[in-house]
């Protein structure tokens, strides 16, 4: 009886742990990326989306008709154009809020954001590349192509995008309805990679390791710490010795060959050009 009242409470923590507040994750992470951002506009903003997404769904259980609904207030009412000229900018929550603009990942990310508010079971979905938002209840899904109005796509059409395998997607996540606490570790992700553009690398570093830290199963980001440590903090011993465990251990054949790369490049970098 110990253990198996033990095992609830360990299922009941975990299930609540992994619930993470996509609107909270995103007003913190604007203010990293655009620090000059107006977030008292744009939590007005997404109170607004919110009250008339849950007035356009209010009585709507019908799937296709709760995506026909979110298309219409997020998309279509407010004639949001897909862009991508600047892709951290163009990249983030503000971008598809404020000004109308974004590109698969904000969009993606605006109905992710709404979904969780008014308790839809809508998800961001990643595949090389690109990212897109789909319903998914776990009998229905319905994938949402957030760059073209919103229309629907098969499977198919985004395996056309970049080939993928099943390791490559039980290890990155590709193809998979993303829980918040997987959406918010790509998040934290990206806001890293910004700083770093930006030099930053030390809080480009806590950002990756908050990633890791929401999903730690996911080896992109402990690739992407390695290249942190040996481009921005030159700490080449540590990143070497994760570029060869990943590369002898790694689950993922994509991740596996970008730390073999990583290997190489450092060899190149020492005149070792036969090794």
């Amino acid at each position: 009886p110990l253990a198996c009242l033990l095992a609830l409470v360990f299922a009941l923590n975990a299930r609540a742990d992994d619930e993470i507040n996509l609107t909270d994750t995103c007003l913190e992470l604007a203010v990293v990326q655009e620090p000059d951002v107006d977030v008292a506009k744009m939590k007005a903003a997404l109170a607004e989306l919110e009250a008339r997404a849950k007035k356009r769904l209010e009585g709507v259980t019908d799937p296709r008709e709760v995506v026909n609904g979110l298309n219409e207030v997020l998309l279509l009412d407010r004639k949001v154009n897909y862009i991508s000229n600047k892709y951290w900018r163009d990249s983030t929550l503000a971008a598809s809020v404020l000004r109308g603009k974004g590109n698969c990942l904000s969009t993606s990310t605006l109905y992710a954001v709404i979904g969780q508010r008014l308790g839809r079971p809508v998800h961001v979905v990643i595949v090389p590349g690109h990212a897109f938002a789909r319903f998914d209840d776990g009998k229905t899904r319905i994938n949402i192509e957030t760059t073209n109005k919103g229309v629907e796509h098969p499977e198919s059409f985004y395996r056309a995008m970049g080939a993928w395998g099943d390791e490559d997607a039980a290890a990155v996540g590709y193809g998979k309805s993303l829980s918040s606490r997987e959406f918010a570790a790509l998040l934290h992700s990206y806001a890293g990679r910004h700083l770093v553009s930006l030099e930053q690398h030390t809080d480009g570093l806590k950002q990756v390791d908050e990633a890791i830290r929401l999903w730690p199963a996911n080896e992109s980001y402990s690739l992407e710490r390695l290249g942190y440590l040996y481009d921005g903090l030159r700490k080449r011993d540590e990143a070497l010795k994760g570029y060869e465990r990943l590369a002898n251990k790694g689950t993922s054949p994509e991740i596996r060959t970008r730390a073999i790369l990583g290997l190489v490049g450092d060899l190149q970098a020492h005149d070792r050009h036969d090794e």
